[in-house]
């Protein structure tokens, strides 16, 4: 029990960070548009959705 509450803590700490993270990038980018800034978000759009699959996988395999 003590692992998987462990486990869910984990998850939930990469999510908030991740959006928390992804969130102040997009403020910069509608700040000062700037081509090195999107390409970063496309870049940390992609990492997004491998942390999404990485994580629904886990979660699909607790439950």
């Amino acid at each position: 029990m003590c692992n998987f509450l462990l486990l869910l803590s984990f998850l939930f700490l990469n999510w908030y960070f991740f959006f928390f993270f992804h969130s102040s990038v997009l403020l910069k980018l509608i700040l000062c548009n700037n081509l090195k800034f999107k390409k970063y978000f496309v870049t940390l759009s992609f990492f997004f959705l491998l942390f999404f699959v990485i994580n629904y996988t886990f979660i699909k395999l607790i439950f």
